[in-house]
């Protein structure tokens, strides 16, 4: 997965990280456009590592978006 994200256009930011605990795991994005994490969500590339990954998975991954907004100094 990191390698997929580090190579995704308009993608400057990720985090990927997992909960030994449950076996969770979360990658935390930040986009330069709405439109460009809409691309990486439809793209070829992401549904090909969901497949290989399925055997690993419980259930579909999950997604939850926030607007982020940098404080003015």
């Amino acid at each position: 997965m990191t390698q997929l994200l580090a190579a995704t256009k308009g993608l400057p930011w990720f985090k990927v990280g997992s909960d030994p605990a449950t076996g969770e795991i979360v990658a935390v994005t930040l986009w330069n456009s709405q439109a460009e994490m809409d691309a990486f969500l439809k793209s070829d590339a992401r549904k090909a590592v969901n497949e290989k990954n399925r055997p690993l998975m419980q259930g579909e991954p999950r997604a939850k978006n926030y607007q982020v907004s940098e404080a003015k100094k």
